[in-house]
């Protein structure tokens, strides 16, 4: 080929990248995935201009500096499209410390591209002629040059890697744009590949023809990402600043991941990363001495009161599986949702409902309007029988409020089936528990009591021991108030707790 015509070729290859340069400044040169892509047309445009000088040189000096010059270019834009493509998605980018080292190689291959002529790193041998149809008519590669290559190679490499991960990360409908860099990626390391082992020997540098092909698919890929890198931005952001506290588990149970709002939850409980598993986590979060069992956070999840909050800030706790496209489980996520608002709008809505939201019994709200309508002669006698849980915060301290739940609701219970007909239990509030029973006079109050303190002795299969202190009283004329009644019986319950202890 003579060198008119390889010139013929490079010189619209040159107009093209030009003019996409132009048009890649113009349309949104604040994006830092632009700026590399014009640092790569920049370095791919004097790779060009030093070809089109080289085949139009008549002097021996400057063609034979020339001819090894482009090497530099060759070793800046390995650097170039290696950084382009990790970053390919990335709308911002960490400043990584090992980033310079990268120019390293590039910079020497420069240094000695421009001082060839006084050594045989680049080339061990060169013969060039001043005459048509070609310049180079013999070379040998000099030790560097397999140094500068095997390093470009590598680079392009991991670009193709890089980018195939990527890929493969991605929803179906959105792989275009990364389809369209590991074309052009895939381009170029073909073309360098056949320059190193010399299968096609052209007089036009086929590197530099396929690195211009490369480029041009790289700048489709570029204005057809946007829709994609603002959907894993959005997904980013979605995950980082989602409100509920997302953890990421992997089969073994270990915290793979998690998000801002996680974080902060962390920090609360004063927990530092790595976090050794989720089950550190639940264990502070809780008090439990153990944490949640794989699988028990199914469907409707638990509630956990956070451990020492004031007030009690609690959350929901669900985890679902997650499979691969095999249907294989490879790991699972757990979310942490704040329900306390709606705890207390649900609590609040059930109190004036007139029901305990816990146990199921009436609540201080139904016992004030009833007092009133039970307060009356054709109900006497009316006794009163006041129960308080005992041990309670010892079982939420040590056990955990979940525990103590479980025994509030227990104490309900007996208590509701200990209520005779026309009587009412109610839950006062805390561990406080109320029976208001008309037309029962002291004999039966105290055979009720003892019926309650009976079925409290023969339950065994717990991890508390369940006992209430109770005290009664009786109202047997007019005379006597409510809450005469209720004093009374509040005082014979202190004096049974005070002798238990």
């Amino acid at each position: 080929m003579l060198n008119s015509a390889v010139v013929a070729v490079y010189i619209p290859l040159l107009l093209v990248i030009v003019v996409i340069c132009m048009m890649a400044f113009v349309r949104d040169r604040q994006r830092l995935i632009t700026q590399r892509f014009l640092w790569l047309c920049s370095i791919i445009a004097c790779w060009l201009a030093t070809e089109v000088a080289f085949h139009l040189a008549r002097n021996f000096l400057l063609s034979r500096i020339l001819f090894d010059i482009k090497l530099a270019f060759v070793a800046f834009s390995a650097v170039q499209v290696f950084m382009l493509s990790t970053n390919f998605y990335q709308k911002a980018v960490r400043k990584r410390p090992y980033t310079l080292f990268l120019f390293v190689i590039p910079f020497i291959t420069a240094v000695l591209s421009c001082t060839s002529y006084y050594h045989t790193l680049i080339r061990a041998s060169i013969v060039v002629l001043e005459t048509e149809p070609t310049h180079i008519i013999e070379h040998v590669r000099g030790a560097w040059f397999w140094v500068h290559s095997g390093y470009s190679y590598i680079l392009m490499l991991a670009s193709a890697v890089s980018i195939v991960r990527q890929h493969r990360r991605l929803p179906k409908d959105y792989r275009l744009p990364s389809t369209l860099l590991v074309i052009g990626v895939f381009v170029s390391l073909l073309c360098n590949l056949l320059v190193v082992t010399n299968i096609v020997v052209l007089d036009v540098d086929i590197t530099l023809i396929g690195m211009s092909v490369a480029l041009i698919f790289i700048y489709v890929a570029i204005n057809t990402n946007e829709q994609v890198g603002f959907l894993i931005l959005a997904r980013d952001e979605l995950f980082s600043y989602l409100e509920d506290c997302v953890f990421i588990l992997d089969n073994n149970r270990r915290v793979i991941d998690y998000n801002q709002s996680a974080k902060q939850l962390l920090d609360q409980l004063r927990l530092a990363s790595p976090i050794a598993s989720f089950e550190a986590v639940t264990v502070h979060l809780s008090g439990h001495e153990t944490g949640f069992e794989s699988g028990s956070l199914a469907e409707e999840g638990a509630d956990v009161v956070l451990a020492g909050s004031d007030p009690p800030v609690t959350y929901n706790v669900r985890e679902r599986a997650l499979r691969n496209k095999g249907g294989v489980l490879v790991g699972s996520f757990v979310r942490f949702s704040d329900v306390t608002r709606y705890k207390l709008l649900i609590d609040r809505l059930e109190e004036s409902a007139g029901v305990d939201p816990l146990t199921g019994l009436a609540n201080r709200r139904s016992y004030e309007m009833d007092r009133s309508m039970l307060d009356i002669p054709e109900n006497l006698p009316l006794s009163v029988i006041l129960g308080d849980v005992n041990g309670l915060k010892a079982v939420n301290d040590h056990q955990g409020h979940q525990t103590g739940d479980v025994l509030l609701r227990l104490a309900a219970q007996v208590i509701s089936e200990a209520c005779p007909k026309g009587a009412t239990a109610y839950r006062l509030g805390g561990d406080e528990f109320l029976m208001l029973m008309p037309g029962t006079d002291s004999d039966g109050a105290k055979a009720i009591m003892r019926q309650i303190t009976e079925v409290f002795s023969m339950i065994k299969r717990y991890p508390f021991s369940p006992s209430m202190a109770l005290g009664h009283a009786t109202k047997e004329h007019l005379g006597v108030s409510l809450d005469q009644l209720f004093d009374q019986a509040d005082a014979r319950m202190y004096s049974s707790k005070k002798a238990r202890r």
